[in-house]
């Protein structure tokens, strides 16, 4: 079983972040599964992930501490041959 874990980026990194999964993709890691997870009002984020073929799965209340506050987040996925 393979897993990786991605870093948190705020709407200012959304370039580097598209950047990492686009070269996830061509490593050919064989990852069945990759998920993301973002604050429901970071929009940007949000239609990067729909642009690049993520379905939204879920919504996760106090999901992640940021600037100790407890932030739901929405949850996204997309899995291999998707």
């Amino acid at each position: 079983m393979r897993s990786l874990a991605i870093l948190t980026l705020n709407a200012t990194g959304l370039t580097i972040w598209w950047s990492i999964v686009v070269k996830l993709n061509s490593l050919g890691l064989g990852l069945h599964r990759v998920q993301a997870a973002c604050i429901p009002t970071n929009f940007r984020s949000r239609g990067l992930l729909d642009s690049l073929g993520f379905r939204e799965e879920g919504y996760a209340k106090g999901y992640l501490r940021i600037n100790d506050l407890w932030q739901d987040h929405v949850l996204y996925a997309k899995l291999a041959g998707e």
